[in-house]
């Protein structure tokens, strides 16, 4: 399915918006942008996960690669008397900028392509990607650019590595430490400020060549912004990259301003993120727009707690189907829900189909495509059944629910999760109804989580025989028309004697009398029938030799070789 799916993770690439570009987003087809929504400020679960490790060691090596190719180009330059037997200023500005290019490039599908904590900074308040995330990413950056410089230093030798400053930055003699700060601020509010332009996702959705592209305005920017910048502090706009050089160099005179190298870029940073996402993206106001507006599924804000969903046995039978012809490698079904939501709020679920899908440990892929044709073919046939959630086999919600949930999310808002145990265990089908609620700190939301609410099967009696099958996990026969009328007239006396007992209750004072229930059970008994009891008679009798008839004729079909060959051709 490649070229098709969409990688929802639980790694680096689980919101698109965070790190489109690189060789990973080349692969976007979908032209219809939807805000993604905002990465929650700690997941708990990519701890346990090896993307996110991974995300984490592609970090320490780009910024190890980093501080070696730019500091030892830097001691190049220092250590020649004469600059013009050196690549000059000018080729200092095109390490940096082209090793940013290039390793943008080769990380930015595994983990974003930070390559700075500043950068880092600045994508987690823009809620780019969790605390924990970002938190790693720095350490890793830090740890990554020191073992850089280290290897400079063993290049050179400590004498003559301390006698050309180690690459550490400074602010230059005739600048002031407010014009040092000044212009790291200015400096890392240009690269983040391209950053964000460079992988924004509405941009990546309308023009297909932007995520190709990224790396390239991005190692541009550095380029420039060290051309106007190495005379004043030699160019930090990268704590990491400062803090490698200055440990390993480790001398008052790199100490003394090393403040400004790590205040300057995380200012630079926030100004950065807060003038893309409030004055260029407006996306506060576009989140009170949004909330004014009507949608497929409207609940009120505590929907949690009223919300109720009402499942057709239909749906139930058609999971069953595809669970049991699922490919062998497969361990569960996972589904879209179709249906509406009626004038009382409650979902109506009423169609399903599934999804393929590929499964690990640590992600799933869906098949988009696959996805949204179904959706279109089911449409046209009943425009007005729509996305209401998506279902998956097994008991409970899992470690990756949370990720397909934000798939759907995206599709329409609210979704039900809707689960359904084909293993009948025990002999019950359980099946179980959520949704999830934003947990928030104030008007901070922290995590989701899913909540059960309130579910229906209805059903008429003929599936309700049928779904007793089949929860029992053996049987040795399908009940035939008699059985399934007996279990039926048997559910009907135990109805009628639990009516006759409320009535007598009623009537000798035991319980409060209802009205609702009297015009209930009035209305009930009026839609009867009026048929004598030799009427009645005739009627069934006559059903049962039909049903006798029918039984014999295939009976002696299959016992004749000849005949049963005859059924066959003509049947098919």
């Amino acid at each position: 399915m490649e070229g098709k799916e969409e990688d929802v993770r639980l790694g680096a690439n689980k919101f698109n918006e965070r790190q489109p570009i690189g060789t990973a987003a080349q692969s976007q087809d979908d032209k219809d942008y939807k805000e993604p929504p905002p990465a929650p400020l700690f997941i708990a679960s990519e701890l346990t996960s090896w993307s996110f490790y991974r995300a984490c060691i592609a970090e320490f090596v780009a910024t190890f690669l980093f501080l070696y190719i730019t500091v030892l180009t830097v001691m190049g330059v220092v250590k020649d008397k004469s600059k013009c037997t050196t690549v000059g200023i000018q080729g200092i500005a095109w390490a940096f900028g082209g090793m940013i290019f290039a390793l943008v490039y080769c990380t930015a599908g595994i983990s974003g392509g930070h390559i700075n904590p500043a950068v880092t900074f600045g994508l987690f308040l823009a809620r780019k990607l969790s605390l924990t995330r970002a938190v790693f990413y720095m350490v890793m950056q830090c740890l990554g650019a020191v073992c850089g410089a280290g290897v400079v230093k063993g290049f050179y030798g400590k004498k003559n590595y301390e006698l050309l400053n180690g690459g550490a930055n400074m602010v230059s003699h005739g600048y002031t430490k407010g014009d040092g700060l000044g212009a790291e601020i200015v400096g890392t509010f240009v690269l983040v400020y391209t950053v964000f332009s460079a992988t924004d996702a509405k941009r990546s959705a309308r023009d297909s060549h932007v995520p190709i592209l990224a790396p390239l305005p991005i190692g541009f920017a550095v380029f420039l912004v060290h051309l106007a910048t190495i005379p004043i502090t030699g160019t930090g706009i990268n704590p990491a990259r400062s803090l490698g050089a200055a440990i390993i160099f480790n001398k008052d005179k790199a100490w003394d301003d090393h403040w400004i190298f790590w205040v300057g870029p995380f200012i630079g940073a926030a100004l950065a993120a807060l003038y893309h996402q409030v004055v260029i993206r407006a996306i506060p106001f576009k989140k009170m727009a949004a909330s004014e507006q009507k949608t497929v599924l409207q609940f009120p804000p505590s929907f949690s707690s009223t919300l109720s969903a009402k499942v057709h046995p239909l749906v139930i039978f058609n999971i069953c189907d595809c669970y049991v012809r699922r490919p062998d490698q497969a361990e569960r079904v996972i589904g879209t829900l179709l249906g509406s939501v009626l004038p009382d709020g409650t979902v109506d679920i009423r169609n399903s189909y599934a999804v393929p899908h590929n499964e690990s440990s640590d992600q799933v892929a869906l098949d988009i495509d696959y996805h949204h044709n179904l959706l279109l073919s089911h449409q046209k046939v009943n425009p007005k059944e729509v996305i209401v959630g998506w279902y998956s086999t097994g008991l409970g919600v899992t470690g990756g629910s949370a990720l397909i949930h934000d798939f759907y999310s995206r599709e329409v808002p609210n979704p039900i999760h809707l689960t359904v145990d084909t293993g009948f265990r025990n002999g019950e089908g359980t099946i179980k109804a959520y949704v999830s609620v934003n947990l928030s700190l104030g008007d901070r939301p922290l995590a989701a989580q899913f909540q059960e609410v309130p579910l229906d099967l209805r059903m008429v009696e003929a599936e309700r025989i049928g779904f007793d099958v089949l929860k029992t996990t053996m049987v040795d026969k399908i009940p035939s028309d008699l059985e399934g009328m007996e279990i039926s007239m048997q559910r009907l006396l135990a109805l009628i004697d639990d009516v006759y007992k409320y009535v007598d209750d009623v009537v000798e004072g035991h319980i409060a009398p209802d009205n609702n229930i009297g015009r209930f059970i009035s209305d009930t008994v009026a839609s009867l029938p009026k048929l004598s009891p030799p009427a009645f008679d005739k009627l069934v009798n006559d059903n049962v030799q039909d049903t006798a008839q029918l039984s014999r004729e295939v009976e002696y079909s299959c016992s004749d070789p000849l005949i049963s060959v005859r059924w066959h051709v003509s049947s098919s």
